[in-house]
């Protein structure tokens, strides 16, 4: 399929055809750019005359890792986290807006593009809602790789972008969930519902399906992690804004604005 004049979609069986039992032949005359995988693995190339990607061709069709389609370049993406202020939100303002939903968050509507999850233990208690949901399952989690149904990026514990296949994981889905925006295209990150600390009656998240209870010890740390996303982020992606649409977050590192602020200057 011939997107334009540089940009086509090859059909894993077209390079065979090409290159027969030798996949590197049929298309070692294309630059890689982005795959998805749909029923048959597709791969988007760029016609060029310097390819040379014979790992991620193995790793991708061997071993079955989703590199995430930049569909949403120079876009705004909004990632939802668990904290409580969700409840206090209009939510109909990003109907219209590319939503990542960390954890829980995919059960706010079907509005929300992505689910991402990073944690075995949260698959195991949401997995019937999950699989009767319509968006984009998503999880960088080594147990579920090759589970039906969820795209599974390799997870990096490392500090560090890596390889396009790979997902930072900054030992957090909410951290993911940046990484996973910026994989996919995102210009602009708006944070809502990152409130890193216990709302005033005590509650942790939005929702009552707590598999951990936090303190100020977790959230310290997640701070922690977000500020070493943050370094990193300006290093290998400088151009990405992220935002906090949320005033009284105690994530004080990203610019912060008003929920209302977001959904209508962003």
């Amino acid at each position: 399929m011939q997107l334009s004049d540089e940009v086509v979609i090859v059909d894993i069986q077209d390079l065979l055809d090409i290159g027969g039992t030798d996949i590197h032949n049929g298309v070692a005359a294309a630059n890689w750019v982005d795959m998805a995988l749909c029923d048959r693995i597709l791969f988007v190339v760029e016609v060029g005359p310097t390819w040379n990607a014979a790992d991620q061709l193995d790793t991708l069709t061997e071993q079955g890792y989703w590199i995430p389609p930049t569909v949403w370049t120079g876009g705004t993406v909004f990632i939802v986290g668990g904290g409580p202020s969700v409840k206090d939100l209009d939510l109909s303002f990003m109907e219209k807006k590319h939503v990542i939903g960390v954890n829980d968050s995919f059960l706010l509507g079907e509005w929300v593009d992505v689910c991402f999850f990073g944690d075995f233990p949260w698959l195991a208690k949401h997995s019937e809602k999950l699989a009767a949901w319509a968006g984009l399952r998503v999880t960088s989690q080594p147990k579920a790789h090759g589970i039906p149904g969820i795209h599974s990026i390799r997870r990096r514990e490392q500090r560090g972008f890596g390889p396009p296949h790979q997902l930072g994981w900054y030992k957090n889905s909410g951290a993911a969930s940046v990484c996973l925006a910026v994989r996919m295209g995102a210009a602009k990150i708006v944070l809502v519902g990152f409130d890193m600390k216990l709302s005033k009656e005590g509650d942790s998240n939005w929702h009552p399906n707590n598999l951990t209870l936090n303190n100020a010890e977790t959230y310290c740390r997640f701070c922690y992690n977000f500020e070493c996303l943050r370094l990193d982020l300006s290093h290998a992606h400088p151009k990405v804004q992220i935002f906090n649409a949320n005033p009284d977050s105690g994530l004080e590192i990203f610019p912060k604005l008003t929920y209302n602020e977001a959904c209508h200057d962003l």
